[in-house]
C-alpha cells in the first residue's frame, strides 16, 4: 500500500507570497524558506488562515484537480459538469472526526470528482469567493 506524499505550502501574510518551506519546526511553530526577498528566512506560522503568525502553513491533500494543479487545504474548489448541472464552490477542509480532507460549501459537502473539479483560489487570497461556516 502506497501512502500519499506529505508536503506543505506557505503563504506569507504580509505580501501574500507563496513559498515551499525548506524546514518546518512543529515544536516552536517556525517555518523556514525563501520569501520576502530573503533566503532561508524564518517566521512563525499558523495552520489557520487568520491565526497568529506571519505565515499560513497549508497541507497538500495528495490530490490534483482536473488541470493537474495540486490541491491544498484551504483551496476553493469549483465543480461543474453533468453531475452538478451548474457551478458549485466549496473549500477544502480537514475533517478531524473522519480524518480526511473534504470539500464543504454553503449548501453542505460535495464529492470531489477529478474530471469535474478545479482549484480557483484559496480562503486567504480570495476570501470573497466563499466563507465556509459563517
Amino acid at each position: 500500500m502506497q501512502g500519499r506524499e506529505i508536503k506543505f505550502e506557505c503563504i506569507y501574510r504580509p505580501t501574500k507570497e507563496k513559498f515551499v518551506p525548506a524546514k518546518v519546526d512543529f515544536v516552536n511553530r517556525d517555518v523556514y524558506g525563501d520569501f520576502d526577498g530573503e533566503k532561508y528566512a524564518r517566521c512563525y506560522y499558523s495552520t489557520e488562515p487568520d491565526g497568529y503568525g506571519d505565515a499560513w502553513l497549508r497541507q497538500f491533500t495528495g490530490l490534483h484537480d482536473k488541470n493537474g494543479k495540486e490541491i491544498y487545504e484551504g483551496d476553493h474548489m469549483y465543480a461543474s459538469g453533468n453531475l452538478y448541472g451548474e457551478e458549485y464552490i466549496g473549500t477544502v477542509v480537514w475533517d478531524k472526526d473522519d480524518a480526511r480532507f473534504e470539500v464543504v460549501g454553503l449548501h453542505g459537502r460535495f464529492e470531489y470528482i477529478p474530471d469535474e473539479c478545479y482549484v480557483k483560489g484559496n480562503i486567504y487570497e480570495n476570501p470573497e469567493l466563499l466563507e465556509v461556516g459563517k
